[in-house]
């Protein structure tokens, strides 16, 4: 038994060591006032979780551009609910990031984006606020998890929006709403700051009483000091796989507006995200969008069509043969096991 306190003893003075840190703060630039659940009659789609209006810069690549924010990324003051009755009373104290980046370059954001509940589906009707009907027609699906993002782009109500995708999350709500949308390169864009669907928070209830000299157990990988209560240990515990999944990335009405966006919310982050290369040199997207795609090589997927509409196909083919104007190689490529997949 005294080796297991010593043990656990050390482990202790490691955690109070822990304890002693300060935590990085980070300043709120921009002034801003709460924001607030807009009325039905001026949310129709249900594709605002809050409205709220930060102003940026006076300058710079976009000025005069609007955007809104997934509503799972910090905005500070403005509440976020990742689309769940989970998150309700929570207002972040910081901005992410990208939130940042965005009114340093002269943004304005309106607001944060009604997102499907956790971001964990690919249609639109599973935020604890209600569906996200498709504005073109409102019988059918937005496309999720950044319904609310894509929503907003397609009826002009801001000029750009931050999505997130882990399996389509920005690509779906996008194609499906008549935007454009980008899943960025891994790490290309910091997700400092967002409610991650790779990393939940999950709070595990313990009832244990101290009944020797050990004043401490060991629960999850977590020490945690006993004296005859209950123990709440709020643990990160990895919901999938590992953290390549989440991104974040820009949407807009056309490809110029994502290419700005991305050029200002991309690059290194001083080590705040770990997945990012510090070497990584980020170009002017916006000044390389020449319409010629020469010795650029695309590859659809045979399979990917076989229970498309008719009109999917056509709109397909139709692309196909632009890109084929424009100088690109595209071939068919044969993936069998498509047919078999399936998403949420």
């Amino acid at each position: 038994m005294n080796f297991f306190t010593e043990v656990i003893n050390t482990w202790l003075k490691t955690c109070d060591g822990l304890r002693s840190i300060e935590e990085e703060t980070i300043p709120v630039l921009y002034p801003r006032i709460p924001g607030v659940k807009p009325a039905r009659k001026d949310n129709p789609y249900n594709a605002w979780a809050t409205k709220v209006e930060i102003k940026g810069e006076s300058s710079g690549i976009l000025a005069g551009k609007t955007i809104a924010i997934k509503d799972n990324v910090f905005i500070a003051g403005t509440p976020l609910t990742n689309g769940s009755k989970i998150w309700e009373g929570y207002t972040p104290e910081f901005d992410a990031t990208v939130v940042t980046r965005i009114l340093q370059a002269g943004g304005t954001i309106l607001g944060k984006s009604t997102c499907e509940n956790q971001c964990l589906s690919a249609n639109s009707f599973t935020s604890a606020s209600g569906p996200v009907p498709n504005p073109h027609d409102v019988t059918r699906s937005a496309g999720g998890s950044s319904s609310g993002s894509a929503v907003l782009v397609a009826t002009g109500e801001v000029d750009m929006a931050i999505g997130g995708d882990q399996g389509g999350s920005i690509r779906m709500p996008s194609c499906w709403s008549g935007c454009v949308g980008l899943k960025a390169t891994f790490g290309l864009v910091p997700c400092n700051w967002i409610l991650r669907i790779e990393r939940i928070k999950v709070i595990v209830t313990v009832k244990a009483t101290c009944t020797s000299n050990c004043c401490a157990i060991i629960f999850q990988g977590v020490a945690v000091r006993l004296n005859e209560f209950i123990v709440i240990v709020a643990r990160a515990t990895n919901l999938c796989l590992e953290p390549s999944l989440d991104h974040l990335g820009p949407m807009a009405s056309n490809v110029t507006d994502v290419a700005k966006l991305l050029e200002v919310i991309a690059g290194y982050d001083e080590g705040r995200d770990h997945r990012q290369n510090p070497h990584v040199v980020i170009p002017k997207y916006s000044q390389l969008l020449t319409g010629d795609l020469t010795g650029v090589k695309f590859g659809y997927v045979k399979e990917g069509s076989g229970r498309a509409s008719d009109g999917v196909k056509s709109v397909m083919s139709h692309v196909i043969t632009k890109l084929r104007e424009s100088g690109a190689v595209v071939e068919e490529v044969s993936i069998p096991l498509h047919a078999q997949s399936n998403f949420y």
